[in-house]
């Protein structure tokens, strides 16, 4: 059985369980996501930066409280102040999330084995 892009049987969302080796490998490659430079794509790094400059103006034109929207300049500075109990609520939250992740995958090869 050949990956078929979502469609495995007729069945929407059910991947196949056999895939020929070279096509898995195909499927497995990230390095084209390495590739991605930011000095490559000057256009997207000017549109973030504009984004961020209109964010932060807004926020303050408008007077809008920290505790609603905050500027990206008061982000940066609560990450600077609070790097070290940040980090370890992120490394917390990805510890937890990367478990349910794992469970679940698991849970749900179970549930759906074709047989043989």
């Amino acid at each position: 059985m050949v990956y078929t892009g979502g469609l495995c049987d007729g069945h929407p969302f059910r991947m196949p369980w056999r895939i020929h080796q070279q096509e898995y490998v195909s499927l497995m490659n990230f390095d084209h996501l390495l590739e991605f430079s930011l000095h490559q794509h000057p256009l997207l790094v000017g549109l973030f930066i504009v984004l961020l400059l209109i964010w932060q103006g807004l926020v303050r034109a408008l007077d809008v409280p920290i505790y609603l929207v905050p500027a990206p300049t008061d982000i940066a500075h609560a990450l600077a102040a609070d790097w070290a109990l940040l980090a370890q609520s992120l490394w917390f939250t990805l510890k937890i999330t990367g478990l349910a992740l794992a469970g679940l995958a698991a849970l749900g090869l179970l549930e759906d084995h074709p047989d043989d």
